[in-house]
C-alpha cells in the first residue's frame, strides 16, 4: 500500500468520523466506497464496522434516553437475522461488483433523499414497516457496511425531530454492528490487513468523533443535511469510476 493512500484515507476518515460524530450516521456511507478505491473492499468493509463500533462506544451513552425503542427494537431484531446473510454473500461476491454495488446504492440514496420533498410521502411508523427496513439494513450492514442506507432513507421521511433521528441511528448501529463483526470473525474475514487499517485509522476516527458531537449544537439541521446528500453524490461516483471506466473503453474497442 502506497504512502498516498494512507494520507487520502486519512482525509477520508476524519471527514466521516466528524459526520458521524456531528448526525450519528454517514461514516460508513463515506469510508466505504472512497476507501474501497484504495484498497480490497472486502477488507474495507470489515475495517469499516470495526471503526462504527468504536464511534458507537462513544456516542451511546447520551443516546440511549432520546431513542425511540418502539421503532429501534423491531429493526434491530430483523437486521440480526439478516447480517448472516450478508456474510455469505460478501465471502462469494467479487470485489468490483461489490464496489459497483456500494456506487449504485449511494446514487438511489441520494436521488431520493434530493426529491422526498418532491414526493411529499407520509410516511407513518409501524411494526411490518420498522421490520423491513431493519432486515434490509442488516444484510446491507453486513455486506458493505452500509446498513444506514434504508435507515436513513426512511428516518429522513419521518417527522422526529434531529435529535430523535440522530439517537435512533445511534442505538440501531450499536446491535447491528456487533453481530456483524461477530459474523466476521466467524468467517474468518477478520484479517491482519483488517487489523493494521483499523489500528491506523482509529485514532483519527475517534478524534473526528468527538469534533462532531461539539460540531452537533452549532450546525443547522437544513445545512446540515445539503452537506451530507453533497458528499454522498461525490462519494458514489468515485465509488462507481472504475466500472464507468471499463465500460467506456469497452465501447471504444
Amino acid at each position: 500500500m502506497e504512502n498516498l493512500d494512507w494520507i487520502i484515507g486519512i482525509i477520508l476518515v476524519i471527514v466521516a468520523s466528524t459526520l458521524r460524530g456531528l448526525s450519528g450516521f454517514g461514516s460508513a456511507m463515506i469510508l466505504t466506497p472512497g476507501l474501497s478505491i484504495l484498497f480490497n473492499p472486502q477488507e474495507v468493509v470489515v475495517t469499516v464496522i470495526s471503526l462504527e463500533i468504536v464511534a458507537t462506544a462513544i456516542l451511546l451513552p447520551n443516546a440511549i434516553s432520546k431513542t425511540k425503542w418502539q421503532e429501534v427494537f423491531p429493526m434491530s431484531f430483523a437486521a440480526i437475522l439478516m447480517i448472516p446473510v450478508g456474510v455469505i454473500f460478501l465471502n462469494k461476491l467479487d470485489a468490483e461488483l461489490i464496489r459497483m454495488l456500494i456506487g449504485i446504492l449511494l446514487l438511489v440514496t441520494v436521488f431520493l433523499l434530493f426529491n422526498s420533498d418532491r414526493y411529499n410521502l407520509d410516511i407513518k411508523p409501524s411494526v411490518s414497516l420498522n421490520l423491513a427496513v431493519g432486515a434490509f439494513s442488516g444484510f446491507l450492514t453486513s455486506l458493505t457496511s452500509m446498513g444506514g442506507i434504508p435507515i436513513v432513507l426512511y428516518q429522513f421521511l419521518l417527522s422526529d425531530s434531529a435529535t430523535e433521528k440522530r439517537a435512533t441511528f445511534i442505538s440501531f448501529f450499536a446491535f447491528t454492528q456487533i453481530i456483524a463483526l461477530i459474523s466476521y470473525l466467524i468467517t474468518d474475514l477478520l484479517s491482519m490487513q483488517v487489523i493494521q487499517m483499523f489500528l491506523y485509522f482509529s485514532p483519527v476516527f475517534i478524534a473526528g468523533i468527538f469534533l462532531g458531537r461539539f460540531l452537533f449544537t452549532y450546525v443547522k439541521e437544513t445545512v446540515f443535511n445539503k452537506l451530507i446528500i453533497y458528499l454522498l453524490f461525490i462519494m458514489s461516483l468515485l465509488a462507481l469510476f472504475p466500472t464507468m471506466e471499463t465500460i467506456f473503453m469497452a465501447l471504444l474497442d
